[in-house]
């Protein structure tokens, strides 16, 4: 039975909250088959203020990108920015912190 959180900030309409919740549901059930009826979600509503998305806080402008072909090391592992490099284990986090 799939339980799903999802953190929103407040002001949206409880139409627009609806909706995503039937997108969500519609989309666990068709990625991994589990039936409408026994998938749970949850919506957190949080002031944008106590937000922060990729480093930024609520009103902040977006850092300045890494050029192209740069690298960033954490610790032991070294991830590349090069486009068209598989990023590690699959996942986009060096995107995320750019």
């Amino acid at each position: 039975m799939p339980y799903i959180e999802c953190h929103i900030a407040t002001g949206l309409t409880k139409a627009r909250k609806t909706q995503l919740i039937r997108d969500i549901v519609k989309v666990t059930h068709e990625s991994i088959g589990s039936d409408p009826k026994i998938i749970n979600v949850l919506l957190f509503e949080h002031p944008a203020d106590n937000m922060s998305i990729s480093g930024r806080i609520h009103g902040e402008e977006a850092p300045r990108r890494r050029a192209e072909g740069t690298s960033l090391s954490l610790g032991s592992r070294k991830l590349s920015t090069q486009p068209g490099r598989p990023e590690p284990d699959g996942c986009a986090w060096n995107r995320a912190v750019e």
